[in-house]
């Protein structure tokens, strides 16, 4: 009788053992994986005609056994160089699943222009709350463009904000993510709404190398009117069969008003003659003289006489 009781405790203690087995692997199973609509597998090798700068869709099919509450999928490409500062994975979010049922995911990755022409991994995690999480690697090799030219980079001087009548300098930085060197890039910037451009050739541009463009010389008219325009970048490369653009808004200030003189309007002046006024010490000393040549005349006039009386006798 005593073993009958221990032999049913144990069966329930086994019973008990088992229903949290069966929770903790109620993830559904992984049944199909595709990237950008091809299967890919486990065992072998994928080699996909994906390039680095686009988007890739990876399409998971997945089967339940179980019903439960908080499944969550989510794909990431491992062996990417800068992968802490550009993590390239995607998630869902959490969803039901029941019994039996089957069920598609779709998530997008987005692959970095400087991703290497390169083995990787894509690795597939199914998990919940409560269980180990489900694992599945796929090992992908994507193939890198043979012409692949980026604009990295746009500077302004001045930055922000350029005053009517001044000059705008753009300088633009450009990157070679593809397999050949680029000859003769032609940079071109444009302010269409200012009709204003200026344009570079860059005699070369090597795989795998960045080059920095001359500064494009633009002068905002006078008369613009304040507030945000567009400065669009164009480049042109691989004798002009691919280009790329980009555009950056940047603000204008009305030129301040030129300073006029103010001219005060005074009332006109009469002149007024003063007549001039002799002083005392100028009268007596014109009368002195006027003495004076009155003695020597008479003094001559009495030489005169003295002479001729002379002569008489």
């Amino acid at each position: 009788m005593k073993a009958n009781k221990l032999f049913g405790i144990v069966s329930l203690m086994l019973l008990a053992v088992l229903a949290v087995a069966g929770a903790a692997s109620a993830l559904p199973t992984i049944d199909k994986v595709e990237v950008d609509g091809t299967t890919v597998f486990e065992d072998q090798v994928n080699r996909l005609d994906v390039e680095a700068g686009n988007q890739i869709e990876v399409e998971v099919w997945l089967t339940s056994a179980e019903s439960n509450d908080n499944v969550r999928v989510t794909a990431e490409i491992a062996g990417y160089e800068h992968s802490d500062d550009n993590d390239i994975s995607d998630k869902t979010d959490s969803f039901k699943v029941e019994s039996n049922a089957t069920y598609k995911k779709t998530l997008m990755l987005s692959l970095p222009e400087d991703a290497d022409d390169d083995s990787y991994k894509l690795r597939i995690i199914v998990e919940d709350r409560n269980s180990d999480e489900l694992v599945q690697n796929y090992n992908l090799v994507l193939n890198v463009p043979r012409h692949k030219l980026a604009i990295d980079d746009v500077i302004l001087y001045p930055e922000g904000t350029v005053t009517a009548g001044q000059a705008l300098l753009v300088t633009v930085n450009l990157e070679n993510y593809g397999q050949k060197d680029q000859d003769d890039v032609r940079v071109h910037a444009t302010v269409p709404m200012l009709g204003i451009g200026a344009t570079d050739i860059i005699d070369e541009i090597e795989s795998g190398d960045s080059e920095t463009s001359e500064e494009l010389f633009m002068r905002i008219p006078a008369d613009a009117k304040a507030g945000d325009y567009t400065l669009k970048i164009d480049v042109d490369y691989n004798d002009g069969h691919d280009s790329v653009s980009k555009t950056v808004t940047f603000n204008v200030a009305a030129a301040p008003a030129p300073k006029t003189d103010v001219v005060v309007q005074q009332a006109p002046v009469t002149p007024v003659q003063v007549q001039p006024e002799k002083s005392m010490l100028r009268s007596v000393l014109e009368g002195v003289l006027l003495v004076l040549v009155g003695l020597l005349v008479i003094v001559a006039i009495i030489l005169g006489v003295s002479k001729l009386s002379s002569k008489d006798e």
